[in-house]
């Protein structure tokens, strides 16, 4: 999400227009975020059992 602002901001900046940056792009940030929140627990599990 820190990169969709980011992006967002420096085609304001610089064209004066968001350019490329649309509700699929917010959309897949938001989501990944949310997958990675999801998996982070198992994932840990799994590192602790393997590695421990």
């Amino acid at each position: 999400m820190t990169l969709v602002c980011l992006s967002v901001t420096i085609g304001l900046v610089f064209l004066g227009r968001v350019e490329g940056v649309r509700e699929g792009t917010v959309a897949a940030a938001l989501l990944v975020g949310l997958l990675t929140r999801g998996f982070q627990k198992p994932v840990e599990a799994l590192r602790r059992r393997c590695l421990a």
